[in-house]
């Protein structure tokens, strides 16, 4: 969960980010952001079978379409095909799974 995201894989992000020159940015990451968010009782968060109702419903006051605030949540990594394009990179460096490779980057770079 939440707790963990820092020790579990904002690590690993950032050394593959720094591997390529890049800094990672991550402003919903905010403790402030956290903090407001988590404070917001649950009523508010899910209404029927919608998640992340209040969030939904400020997009469509800020102007965003129905469809767009409401569409289905899809990961980013498989929505824009990143997670397919890191299989493809692992198997062409002789790893059987993504997470292997994306291992062997890190240990590459510690050492």
């Amino acid at each position: 969960g939440l707790k963990e995201i820092h020790s579990r894989d904002m690590y690993r992000d950032d050394v593959i980010m720094m591997h390529h020159g890049l800094e990672l940015r991550l402003p919903f990451l905010d403790t402030k952001l956290i903090a407001f968010a988590l404070s917001i009782p649950p009523m508010y968060k899910i209404v029927g079978d919608v998640k992340k109702a209040i969030l939904r419903e400020a997009a469509m006051e800020l102007g965003l379409d129905h469809d767009i605030a409401y569409r289905k949540k899809l990961a980013a990594q498989y929505g824009s095909n990143f997670d397919k394009a890191l299989i493809k990179l692992a198997k062409k460096n002789g790893f059987d799974k993504k997470g292997e490779y994306l291992l062997s980057i890190t240990d590459r770079l510690i050492l």
